[in-house]
């Protein structure tokens, strides 16, 4: 809204001011303010006498009003009972008001002059209201009172005193109504400005009303008019400010030309208050009920020849607040006021447009279709109207169709509903008959044999996708439309019950025919084709398929290439049906040498051969050609780069190859298997043969890479973990500490669970780092061993990993122990070693308290071990110095009483591991108590079996044989390896004669090389099973490995074969004696020993007397 001022809608003359310059030259007035009054009756500042008068000189304005106002001041105080003192007083409160107006419109000053002045101008306006006050009440009936009042409500207006301003108004307008006209009607707009601005709309409108009763001649009538709106507009009296409104529109825009023409004429100002007129009705009537509310009001008040302003100014006020769909109904309602216009139809376009906007797609549509069906072109508008006058409505009503097919089409697809299939459909109808020959016209048909396609209903699908394809002459989408109609041919086809199927099947063939013959270098016509020769051969037809390729092929370059590779596949295809896979691999290989093909279909044809080359391996497999069937396989494989065949093949082949023990071939078809193929499901097969392959040809570090690479892409996350496991394994084999322990480590990190596999990598980093010498990272894997075991629910594994680990923390106790040595002080130092010991015995027995039965038996002999490596410390000390040798002697016996307690520790120790054999418990720990206590106690546990030094009975070609009689002569010199190396390398019936064999299963026997030992023995027994001597080795071989009840077999087998063979009787006493602890059994063969070799060995002797003491002491 528009706020005006009184003081800019009435000003002087250029005659008027210059009047006022005379005057004032004159010295004689000022010039009073407007509005001009009628010159009084009362004299005037001319009719004083002269000389009294001041003189004033300069403009009326600046310096020269001031002069002037100095002036008048002067006078009145020199001359206060002057009679002219009133008439004075009224001049300088007008040239005052005058001055002070001035002041504040003055824009030239800076901001500090104009603080100043506007200070000053209110001085001014102050002294005014003075005079003005002391003139009414001096002279009430002044005759220039009625412009007094309107000079006084304007200075305390200025003043910020509205109430005072409207008081005095008031009082000018009621009881000193002017004759003046225009003063009244000033006097009656400053009073409704000033209730306006206070917010007293009913008050404003009264006065602003009383303006516009004055009539159209007052120079306010229109602002008072547009005001007079506004104020009934403020007290939501929307009608009413319409009524103003319009009455303002109708006399600023009188009717008889075009508005717009008649607002281009008007002056800004009158231009800006009637945009702001147009604003205020849009939004009386958008208060009202919109668009309704103007056609309501026109039909009442009659037609305006500005009404579509005000259909449009509404319809933009609802865009603007994004009320879009009151913005449609606005445009549609003054659509239907103007339907046979050609502003009619454009109206649906902009509303179409507001819509498309503002996303309401329904009621896009909706619009969309009410168009179509107002301005259709068979419609009435089109007889008034030519379509080439209205291209913009014409191209709207094909988008519109098109629009509506599209939204409906979309949407059927999506959902599926009955309802947008239907509207689709008639959409497409109503296009094509609409416009049929444009250039979407195409486009649309073929979107309608879409959606028939989309539906099912190929049977119509089918005759509109052939006359998109041949009804329209050359166009972009014609052979697609044809290969469309073939597709929809044979899904139709595929339906389990279609009428006519043998009819249809025709067709379907006579399309594909058709499709090649018109469109032969569409890519897919050779699809067509193969799909259609493939359907022969599927309905076993191949020799009416052969017949087509032939054809096809007879007729040389005049067919191109990519048909005549559709032909050789077919050919192909009919061989391979046929089983003949070398016929169908020349014609695979013809077919690619025509080329013609797209990189998919060769990918095809290349499967193909590569399956009929594999085909010819399965077969080459099958009748045990393996060489040929690998060549096959790769043959395969590379016929065919990236198929699903080309890993199958290598595998095969590499399989192959590994049969064939072929390592490197093998490893190298593996390992382009795994480049080229790492995402396929064999990947964990082949990464375990190609790590196999490593291994058998030496290369355990390359198959730790395999193995670690695997456990970084495989998608089970069980197989990546056994690989990292596994690959750690290899790097250990080859040597590869730090790889192995990188891998160990990043094992833990990502699988702490489960607990035991976890704990084995433990055991893993903690046997590498004792391996390497680091003790710190040793103990640091051994306690986390113990640890891990802790805090977990563990099992049997879990514990004796935690054992082993508690067992191997034990050789650093064991270590500081065997670090001190005595010395003076002998009680200090040895009260540390006993520290230590006890030390060392407390992780012993932790160890054993896992109940881990070799890890019980091991903490055993090492406390046995602990206790004797003390007393021989002892015994070893370093003597007193000075010492007579009387004293020495008896020094050396006190240790010796010291230290024998502990030696009798150690022997009890290991007696303890010596009884778990009874149990059935036998391992090197509890061999390696026997040796000790065979030395701490040799008259009870010092017992050597006997394995002969060497037999006879040798072949004179052995005997003859110089390096035989050199082996018999190093064994009788008891040079056992200088023997075996002579007879091992003996050849010839020397070297295999029964004699040779047997000493040299003696020979390793006496050094200790069981394997070796077992290995000859093995076959002498194949030979000649009933060998007493090879069965007595036999039992020597069977005890060392533990294995009692069968060493006592092969020896009771031995003295069955020979009875009185001693070594035999030996043997068997020493295994009941010592290791099955059968008393009877051991004294009964001692006996026979000694009744055999006549009593003669003093040590059996011995033996048999401490058993039968044991025996009594029983």
């Amino acid at each position: 809204m528009t706020r005006l001022r009184t003081d800019r809608l009435h000003r002087p003359g250029v005659a008027g001011r210059l009047a006022c310059v005379s005057v004032l030259l004159l010295g004689l007035a000022g010039c009073a303010s407007e509005p001009v009054v009628e010159k009084s009756a009362e004299p005037t500042l001319a009719d004083l006498p002269a000389g009294r008068v001041p003189a004033a000189t300069g403009s009326v304005t600046g310096d020269g009003q001031q002069r002037a106002i100095e002036a008048y001041r002067d006078y009145l105080a020199r001359y206060p009972d002057s009679p002219d003192r009133n008439d004075i007083r009224r001049r300088l409160a007008d040239l005052l008001v005058k001055t002070a107006g001035y002041e504040l419109v003055d824009l030239t000053a800076t901001a500090d002059m104009t603080d100043r002045r506007r200070s000053s101008a209110m001085q001014h306006y102050r002294e005014a209201i003075t005079l003005y006050e002391q003139l009414l009440r001096e002279q009430p009936d002044h005759p220039g009172r009625s412009e007094i009042y309107y000079q006084l409500s304007k200075a305390y207006e200025e003043t910020g005193q509205p109430e005072r301003a409207t008081a005095v108004l008031d009082t000018l307008i009621t009881q000193h109504p002017p004759a003046n006209t225009r003063l009244y009607s000033d006097a009656l707009f400053r009073r409704g400005e000033l209730q306006f601005d206070a917010g007293h709309y009913a008050a404003a409108e009264v006065s602003y009303h009383a303006v516009v009763e004055l009539g159209s001649h007052v120079a306010v009538y229109e602002q008072s008019l547009y005001k007079l709106g506004w104020s009934r507009f403020r007290q939501a009296q929307y009608e009413r400010a319409l009524e103003a409104f319009f009455t303002l529109l109708d006399a600023m825009l009188p009717a008889g030309s075009v508005p717009e023409d008649q607002l281009d004429a008007l002056p800004p100002a009158d231009r800006e208050l009637l945009a702001d007129v147009f604003r205020a009705i849009s939004l009386s009537f958008s208060y009202l009920d919109g668009a309704d509310s103007i056609t309501a009001w026109f039909r009442h008040s009659g037609p305006r020849h500005y009404e579509q302003r005000i259909y449009l100014d509404l319809a933009g006020l609802y865009d603007s607040k994004q009320l879009y769909t009151d913005a449609a109904t606005t445009r549609l309602a003054l659509a239907d006021r103007v339907a046979g216009s050609a502003l009619a139809p454009r109206l649906y376009i902009d509303v179409i447009r507001s819509y498309r906007q503002a996303g309401f797609q329904g009621r896009l549509m909706e619009t969309h279709a009410a168009f179509v069906e107002r301005y259709a072109l068979e419609n009435e508008f089109w007889r008034h109207h030519a379509t080439a006058d209205l291209p913009d409505v014409v191209r709207q009503l094909e988008d519109s169709l098109i629009e509506l097919t599209q939204f409906h089409h979309a949407r059927y697809v999506k959902e599926g509903t009955a309802g947008d299939y239907g509207e689709a459909l008639r959409w497409y109808r109503t296009s094509l008959q609409m416009f049929p020959d444009t250039a979407r016209t195409v486009e649309i048909h073929l979107q309608l044999a879409e959606l028939l396609y989309a539906r099912g209903d190929d049977a119509q699908a089918v005759p509109e996708y052939e006359q998109v394809a041949y009804g329209y002459g050359v166009h972009p989408r014609a052979a697609e439309s044809g290969l469309n109609a073939v597709i929809a041919c044979e899904r139709l086809l595929q339906q389990a019950e279609v009428a006519g199927g043998e009819e249809w099947q025709s067709r379907c063939d006579a399309l594909a025919i058709r499709f090649v013959a018109n469109f032969p270098q569409h890519p897919d016509a050779a699809v067509v084709l193969s799909r259609t020769g493939a359907g022969l051969i599927e309905r076993q037809q191949a020799e009416q398929a052969s017949r087509v390729c032939r054809d096809i092929l007879d007729r040389g370059d005049s067919v191109s290439p990519a048909l005549r590779s559709a032909a050789w596949i077919l050919l192909a295809q009919s061989s391979f049906s046929l089983q003949d896979y070398r016929a169908a691999e020349q014609a695979y290989r013809e077919a690619l040498a025509v080329g013609g093909l797209d990189v998919s279909r060769r990918t095809a044809v290349s499967q193909a051969l590569a399956s009929a080359i594999y085909r010819q391996a399965e077969q080459q497999q099958a009748q045990g050609d393996h060489a040929g069937a690998s060549r096959s396989f790769l043959r395969a494989a590379e016929a065919a780069p990236g198929s699903p065949v080309q890993p199958v093949a290598r595998y095969d082949a590499a399989a192959g190859l590994l049969e064939q023990e072929q390592w490197d071939e093998a490893a190298r078809v593996l390992g382009q298997f795994r480049k080229e193929h790492p995402a396929h499901a064999l990947q964990t097969e082949v990464t375990r043969k190609l790590a196999y392959a490593h291994v058998q040809a030496g290369r355990a570090l390359d198959a730790a890479g395999e193995y670690e690479a695997l456990a970084e892409v495989h998608d089970d996350s069980e197989i990546r973990r056994e690989a990292l496991l596994q690959a750690a394994d290899l790097y250990r084999q080859a040597g590869h500490s730090d790889d192995a322990v990188m891998v160990l480590e990043r094992y833990l990190a990502r699988y702490p669970q489960p607990v035991g596999e976890a704990m084995e990598a433990m055991q893993q980093l903690a046997e590498i780092e004792a391996g390497r010498g680091n003790a710190e990272r040793h103990q640091h894997w051994l306690q986390a061993l113990i640890r891990s075991d802790a805090e977990a629910d563990g099992d049997d594994r879990t514990r004796e990993l935690a054992a082993r680990a508690r067992l191997a923390l034990t050789d650093y106790r064991i270590a500081e122990f065997e670090r001190l040595d005595l010395g003076e002080p002998l009680q200090k130092t040895l009260d540390s070693k006993l520290r230590a010991m006890e030390q060392a015995i407390g992780e012993l027995e932790a160890a054993a308290a896992y109940g881990i039965a070799d890890v019980t038996t091991a903490a055993t002999y090492r406390t046995g071990d602990l206790y004797y490596a003390l007393g021989q410390a002892l015994l070893e000390s370093p003597r007193p110095k000075g010492l007579s040798d009387e004293e020495q002697e008896r020094y050396n016996l006190l240790l010796e009483e010291e230290a024998a307690p502990f030696e009798d520790r150690a022997i009890e120790f290991h007696e303890v591991n010596v009884r778990r054999i009874r149990a059935g418990q036998y391992d090197r720990w509890i061999e390696q108590s026997l040796a000790q206590l065979g030395e701490l106690w040799p008259a009870r546990y010092a017992r050597a079996e006997q394995a002969g030094t060497l037999t006879g009975n040798a072949p004179g070609a052995a005997v003859a044989n110089p390096d035989y009689r050199q082996a018999m002569t190093a064994m009788q010199a008891g040079q056992y390896a200088g023997a075996a190396r002579l007879l091992e390398d003996l050849d010839g019936p020397a070297g295999e004669s029964h004699a040779a064999q047997l000493n040299l299963a003696i020979a390793h026997v006496q050094l200790g090389n069981n394997a070796d030992a077992g290995r000859v023995i093995h076959r002498v027994l194949a030979e000649t099973p009933d060998d007493p001597v090879a069965r007595n080795l036999q039992g020597i071989l069977h005890r060392r490995a533990g294995r009692f009840r069968q060493a006592r077999d092969a020896y009771e087998q031995a003295l069955r074969l020979r009875p009185g063979y001693t070594m035999a009787h030996i043997n068997l006493g020493i295994l009941c004696d010592i290791y099955l602890q059968d008393t009877d059994c051991a004294m009964r063969h001692y006996r026979d020993y000694l009744r055999l070799s006549a009593g003669d060995d003093r040590r059996v002797a011995l033996w048999l007397a401490d058993l039968e003491q044991r025996q009594g002491d029983r």
